[in-house]
């Protein structure tokens, strides 16, 4: 059977955390944004797992329930016996209800207040949460990117778990967010190390099934089976199926000492031990009849991560990133784009200028820790369409026009000459980008900036317009001699799309006070609306370059009133060090 995951389904009006509660991740999120942030998928589930949830809602009860049946934890042993040859006796396989929540039972129960927990950053921020809000002290064996494949520091990892204060080491196998799939001598080097000197091993499997076509996971505690008490595994069907709203992951419990603690602090103290009756259920009917159907997404999945990496070296060509082993995180070093104001709040930036949601590694400080830096994570596991609209927008917002840039010649068109940018640019010119010559805030800004010319050529300056327009259309309506300033006729948008000022992403975008009250005074100074041309959304922009094409100031228009006026470009020129 073949499935669709070029399939769009429409998750608003189901309480979906990832699509309708995004202002609660970032206050600048609305209704037009696209998610990328939080790791759940946009795709339907398998059909046998609908269709076994359809069958147990009609029995109509949903009291307490339990997974002490043998068919559950024949489904869940079984997967893993057959999918990893990894063996585990149903007698250790514990219920918790995510496990983020789990790894802060376990370090409870595994570590004293004081001690150090090791990590590998970047790496997947609940980790630091988790380790700060027990009490303990994170210490980090941060991995080493080497041409954007990462590897682990050993002579670091080695010094630091010989430290007598570090008493666990938190692995996450796969590696959220850097997509690395653990090799078997690196995962024996690492355990080993561990088990020499005391400290016992949390390894969080919960992307386990998420691996490129090739690759293959490989369980911690399948290669140790005399360390079994040393070894927490931590998996879950919530990533493998898109059941992450089920809470339910299984805990791999071996040390009697620990399950007692476990049932003593987890389920005793906190009241886990009754999961959702529906969890239950589409474990077994997703482990009994999902595996066709997570090796078609594999393949999917990967095809989606290599469409980035294609995308960026198209159209964000200084971006550097890998295609990952495993997950479905495109882990994207973004460094050489990251300026100014997208640096001050990137995920900020990011919504508010693109309308996506993606989470980066700058957030007031690193939300992966050390190493993160300049780095964005963004979720793949969405159909493509979905996916390359994400991607055509965000690369538009960072690969814009900065101070410090230089343009690059170009040879431009008037209604009534050809000109060269370079040899026009003989003093500070603004150059702005506008609409269309029919457009009505357009030839008001145009009347504004000819009624205090005198102002900027006073100051030394000049100002050039780039319109939409048809160089014989601006001809048929105004003489040469209307403006001061020359203008410069760009139909095809050649100059828009080089210099990326993106047209609005929809209607709504285009619509505030501001923009009524322009529309308004222009009507009242008896302004006309023309003929439409070009990109009817388009938004404005405006440049201050100086000789030889070095950008001193740049603005990118949020509306089409948002332009800034004569007293602002004075202000720009009286600005010595271009900020």
């Amino acid at each position: 059977m073949a499935y669709n995951f070029d399939q769009l389904i429409d998750r608003h009006g189901t309480n979906c955390g990832k699509w309708e509660f995004m202002q609660i991740q970032n206050p600048y999120a609305g209704s037009n944004t696209l998610p990328f942030w939080v790791a759940d998928m946009d795709f339907p589930c398998p059909d046998g797992v609908i269709e076994a949830l359809h069958e147990r809602v009609d029995n109509k009860a949903f009291g307490y329930s339990a997974n002490f049946t043998g068919e559950f934890f024949r489904s869940v042993c079984g997967w893993f016996q057959h999918r990893f040859d990894w063996y585990v006796n149903s007698r250790d396989v514990f219920y918790c209800n995510g496990i983020v929540p789990a790894i802060n039972y376990l370090i409870q129960i595994m570590t004293h207040e004081g001690d150090q927990v090791l990590l590998q950053p970047p790496i997947y921020r609940p980790f630091y949460k988790k380790i700060n809000c027990t009490h303990r002290t994170p210490v980090e064996n941060q991995l080493v990117c080497r041409n954007g494949h990462y590897e682990i520091d050993f002579e670091d990892f080695e010094q630091k778990v010989k430290d007598p204060k570090t008493t666990l080491f938190l692995l996450c196998s796969p590696h959220n967010p850097t997509g690395r799939v653990w090799t078997e001598e690196e995962l024996r080097s690492m355990a080993e190390l561990c088990f020499a000197n005391g400290v016992r091993i949390i390894s969080d499997e919960i992307h386990h099934d998420i691996v490129a076509p090739g690759v293959k996971h490989i369980p911690l505690a399948k290669l140790f089976p005399e360390h079994q008490n040393e070894i927490i595994t931590c998996a879950s069907v919530s990533k493998t199926f898109n059941l992450a709203g089920l809470a339910y992951s299984n805990i791999v419990i071996c040390d009697p000492h620990l399950k007692a603690l476990w049932n003593k602090l987890a389920a005793g103290d906190y009241g886990v031990m009754y999961p959702n009756p529906l969890s239950i259920t589409a474990i077994q009917a997703a482990y009994a009849t999902g595996e066709p159907w997570i090796d078609q997404l594999n393949g999917y999945l990967h095809d989606n991560l290599v469409f980035v990496k294609e995308y960026l070296a198209k159209h964000l060509p200084r971006a550097k990133m890998n295609v990952p082993e495993g997950t479905y995180f495109a882990w994207i070093d973004a460094e050489p784009y990251l300026r100014g104001v997208i640096r001050a709040d990137l995920d900020s930036y990011l919504v508010q200028v693109a309308d996506v949601l993606i989470e980066s590694g700058l957030e007031g400080e690193p939300i992966f820790g050390p190493g993160a830096e300049n780095y964005l994570r963004m979720n793949t596991a969405c159909p493509r369409s979905m996916l390359e609209e994400g991607l055509r927008r965000m690369c538009i917002a960072l690969d814009r026009v900065f101070p410090g840039d230089m343009l690059e010649d170009v040879i431009y068109e008037t209604p009534w000459n050809e000109g060269s940018l370079a040899k026009a640019v003989d003093r500070p010119t603004f150059l702005l980008f506008l609409r269309y010559y029919g457009c009505t805030i357009c030839q008001l800004d145009m009347k504004m900036l000819k009624a205090e010319y005198d102002k900027i050529t006073a100051a030394g300056a000049k100002a050039m317009v780039v319109l939409q327009s048809d160089p014989a259309g601006i001809r048929k309506q105004i003489p040469e001699t209307t403006f001061p300033y020359e203008i410069i006729c760009d139909p095809e948008q050649k100059l828009y799309e080089k210099y990326n000022i993106a047209p609005a992403l929809t209607k709504e975008k285009m619509a505030d006070g501001k923009v009524l009250a322009k529309i308004g005074k222009a009507r009242a100074s008896g302004l006309v609306h023309g003929a439409h041309e070009g990109e009817e959304l388009q938004l404005p922009a405006v440049f201050l370059v100086t000789p030889g094409l070095a950008v001193k100031q740049t603005h990118y228009g949020r509306t089409p009133a948002d332009m800034p006026d004569t007293t602002q470009f004075l202000h720009w020129l009286d600005d010595k060090e271009g900020k």
